[in-house]
């Protein structure tokens, strides 16, 4: 069975989702919880409600992106940063989804709640 988990927005150079848990959670799925890392995905474990330990996939540590890359996600960073325009001619920013994104969770979390 999949662990019900619970998603947070960090934001550092770049948007992420992060997988959030206690570190009872943790305890009690880590064979689950290796092979989700294993695959790629990033787990924040908490105590109390703080972060205190990141779960990352080990090979990903130490590659370091080629020039190639690195050029690409400068390109990426600064497309998105200046904002899309869609049909119709509305447009918007990364700023604008993630808020939208993060309104979106909250709506969700305060449904569950009640």
């Amino acid at each position: 069975s999949s662990l019900a988990l619970r998603r947070k927005h960090l934001i550092s150079q770049d948007i992420a989702m992060v997988t959030t848990l206690s570190m009872r959670e943790a305890n009690q799925n880590f064979s689950e919880l290796a092979r989700r890392v294993e695959a790629g995905e990033e787990i924040v474990v908490t105590r109390h409600g703080k972060p205190v330990l990141r779960m990352v996939p080990a090979q990903a540590r130490g590659r370091v992106p080629t020039p190639e890359q690195e050029a690409a996600w400068q390109r990426f960073r600064d497309f998105a940063e200046s904002g899309w325009t869609a049909s119709g001619g509305w447009k918007f920013s990364c700023d604008e989804i993630y808020e939208e994104r993060l309104d979106e969770l909250e709506r969700r979390r305060n449904r569950n709640k009640g």
